[in-house]
């Protein structure tokens, strides 16, 4: 059984917000992309930037929240290389969360 449960409710809100919240922007910026140029496509993609923004602000929250509450959760027994893979694979999609606002794509 997983050591799931014993994650905070901040800490599984947080991880929902991010997550929901990020592919919203995403699917909003591909919306976006298709608008023809204008004034109304200028004012969205003003509104996606500032959307993109508070997601890099809840994801640096989301983050260092991490970072206080400790390890990341394991399956007991599970075989270490799998263990290695989920904590690497946890790590660059929290880099992601990071990195995808910055870069704005």
């Amino acid at each position: 059984m997983s050591n799931v449960s014993q994650l905070s409710k901040q800490t599984i809100y947080l991880h929902w917000l991010v997550a929901i919240s990020f592919i919203a922007v995403l699917a909003f910026g591909l919306y976006v992309e298709d608008l023809p140029r204008g004034p109304e496509k200028g004012e969205m993609i003003g509104l996606h930037k500032s959307f993109g923004f508070l997601i890099l602000v809840l994801a640096s929250a989301r983050i260092l929240w991490r970072v206080k509450e400790g390890a990341i959760p394991t399956i007991p027994g599970s075989p270490s290389w799998q263990e290695k893979a989920a904590k690497g694979i946890h790590h660059l999609l929290l880099l992601a969360t990071v990195l995808m606002p910055i870069s704005g794509s």
